[in-house]
């Protein structure tokens, strides 16, 4: 519960206010919670007590660009990434992703493209970003105005009502806001698109600060949109089938079932070395988060009951970690298997480092 983990936070501090890490770690907790300018009062105090700190600066530079701060923002990742000079616009690239600008995701990511002509990440994101641009058009063009003195349907109120945020969402309603949304991606495989909408919009008031269902919402209108618009395609069926596809790979990407790794011993770019280790051995990484703190003395492997024999497979691939641990379920849809990093891991590192060509 991220609120339950901002009160300790916060009573931490009371006891001791030079605590910088407990400061950066109250700022994440807002940030999960989708509180952006509170996360980036706390990033400022925790920057005030250690400004060496990357990963500090990092979240700092993500919460005001999601506050729309994106000239401060940019700044503060310029100062994380150092000589890297692609990195500033792959960040900031992956925040206007995250927040449906996809014309300024496509062009950050070219600007790393061009800096870093090697960068799969910035190529993958030119893609993913320019094919939604497509569809937004195709939905633009076929856009229908509802009849004078109509009211729209109850699903139609709904999205309206997500757009513009006027439905406020509670901590009760996230357990309701994942299954709405779980309902809504079984919709959307099926090709029910105005089913789906309705269910990514539901999820969206009950928690505004889901990426996967805002997502969802805007591909599954697009293709709805599409649908019930007039085509001189014969087959339409199959055509929707393919931008489907499409859309599916490039705007859901993370309904991909895979594994999340959460830092919890505060190491630098460990989590990331890591993830394209297991990248390297034929696994999915969907996520990389930070832990509640960075004082776990020992890894674990957390993973829904379903989903043993990967998490075996996992395990194999890191034998340091000899903690394995079962879930009902974990916090994202999409993830069935979470690497929580421990301080008994960094005398490893080095043996999760790729080297690349």
């Amino acid at each position: 519960d991220y609120a339950q983990a901002a009160d300790g936070y916060r009573q931490a501090l009371s006891l001791d206010p030079q605590l910088d890490y407990a400061w950066n770690n109250l700022g994440y907790s807002h940030i999960l919670r989708g509180d952006y300018v509170a996360a980036v009062d706390a990033f400022r105090k925790a920057l005030e007590l250690n400004d060496k700190e990357p990963m500090t600066r990092n979240n700092l530079a993500r919460a005001l660009a999601m506050t729309g701060d994106y000239e401060q923002a940019l700044r503060e990742f310029e100062r994380v990434g150092g000589n890297d000079g692609s990195y500033p616009h792959l960040k900031m690239a992956a925040v206007y992703f995250e927040k449906a600008m996809f014309r300024q995701a496509m062009e950050s990511y070219q600007a790393a493209l061009a800096l870093d002509p090697s960068s799969i990440g910035a190529k993958r994101g030119i893609e993913a970003s320019r094919k939604l641009l497509v569809i937004a058009a195709a939905a633009a063009a076929h856009k229908e105005k509802p009849a004078v003195g109509s009211a729209l349907p109850p699903e139609e109120n709904t999205v309206a009502s997500a757009r513009i945020g006027v439905i406020a969402a509670t901590p009760d309603n996230a357990p309701k806001a994942r299954e709405n949304y779980q309902t809504a991606v079984r919709f959307y495989e099926k090709g029910d698109f105005n089913e789906a909408k309705k269910y990514f919009a539901i999820a969206v008031t009950q928690n505004p600060s889901s990426v996967s269902a805002r997502k969802g919402l805007i591909a599954s209108e697009s293709l709805a949109r599409i649908a019930e618009a007039p085509s001189v395609v014969k087959d339409r069926s199959a055509a929707l089938k393919a931008v489907a596809k499409t859309a599916k790979r490039a705007s859901l990407q993370n309904n991909v079932i895979g594994i999340e790794i959460s830092n919890g011993n505060g190491a630098r770019h460990m989590a990331r070395n890591l993830a394209k280790y297991l990248r390297t051995k034929g696994f999915t990484v969907v996520r990389l988060t930070n832990a509640r703190h960075f004082n776990y003395a020992r890894g674990s492997i957390i993973f829904e009951k379903e989903y043993e024999k990967q998490a075996t497979d996992i395990a194999s691939a890191i034998p340091h970690i000899k903690d394995m641990k079962t879930t009902a379920r974990l916090d994202r849809a999409n993830v069935k298997v979470k690497i929580l990093m421990g301080k008994n891991m960094l005398a490893h590192r080095l043996d999760y480092q790729v080297r690349e060509n």
